[in-house]
């Protein structure tokens, strides 16, 4: 086993996220009534691509509402520093969690794609 010296070991394989925004529903509001500002809050959250890191590892959508709840009831608790390191909402926390971003493939112009599509055409003719 590797020597502790202060650091966790580094989890190389990580996690990697979208970085688009998710096309998955947000979960229903477990708190029961919600107030405007909450649900709004609420739904942004869950088409953030932290939201995979979210369902990936199952984290309870009570853990993210009891967020949104404090912060818009609060926004100057001293809690939500904490709150948004756990759930991944700083850079600094993605960090510690390992996250990283996929690369998106970078697009093809029009003109680019027909010359691309054309080659292809006359491979398959020889």
């Amino acid at each position: 086993m590797a020597e502790y010296r202060g650091r966790r070991p580094t989890d190389a394989s990580g996690t990697t996220l979208p970085t688009g925004p998710s096309r998955l529903k947000a979960p229903a509001w477990p708190l029961g009534e919600a107030s405007e500002a909450e649900l709004t809050l609420w739904r942004d959250l869950w088409r953030r691509p932290v939201a995979s890191l979210w369902r990936n590892r199952y984290t309870p959508p009570l853990v993210v509402a009891r967020y949104v709840r404090v912060l818009v009831v609060n926004p100057a608790a001293g809690s939500l520093a904490q709150m948004e390191s756990g759930l991944g909402l700083t850079p600094a926390s993605l960090g510690r969690l390992h996250v990283q971003f996929e690369t998106p493939a970078p697009r093809l112009s029009a003109a680019a794609e027909r010359r691309l599509a054309d080659a292809a055409a006359k491979a398959g003719e020889s």
